[in-house]
């Protein structure tokens, strides 16, 4: 198999095309762990948590350089399954999402430490 310098793979050539020996890659099923798997400075984790409290923070300094820009929302959200719980930092279009007594799934995020606890945060496509 060929791969580039880097490991990532080449794409295939014309010659490979017309004679069908391309290989579609197939995706990888999600892999889902629990709460108390985490560990601080880990990405790329997907888990499935209920939204036990939800609290919109007040955002501080000046506002947006633009009347254009919004301003970004942010919610401290406590989430966490039969193993554990913890922080969910909401952004955007995920504070609306994150209602108590709901249940989410929280794709490829990341886990960062702040203020001494571990927090989770994903980028826009990663709250369902």
């Amino acid at each position: 198999m060929d791969t580039t310098t880097k490991g990532q793979k080449k794409p295939p050539t014309q010659q490979q095309r017309q004679q069908g020996n391309t290989k579609v890659e197939e995706k990888r099923k999600p892999v889902f762990v629990k709460v108390d798997q985490l560990k601080p400075g880990t990405k790329g984790h997907n888990v499935i948590v209920q939204v036990l409290k939800s609290e919109t923070v007040v955002p501080k300094g000046r506002p947006p350089a633009s009347p254009n820009l919004r301003q970004t929302r942010i919610a401290e959200c406590l989430v966490g399954d039969d193993t554990a719980t913890i922080l969910f930092t909401a952004r955007n279009d995920q504070v609306k999402l994150m209602k108590p007594e709901t249940t989410v799934i929280l794709r490829n995020e990341k886990i960062d430490t702040f203020k001494g606890s571990m927090r989770l945060a994903v980028d826009k496509w990663g709250c369902h």
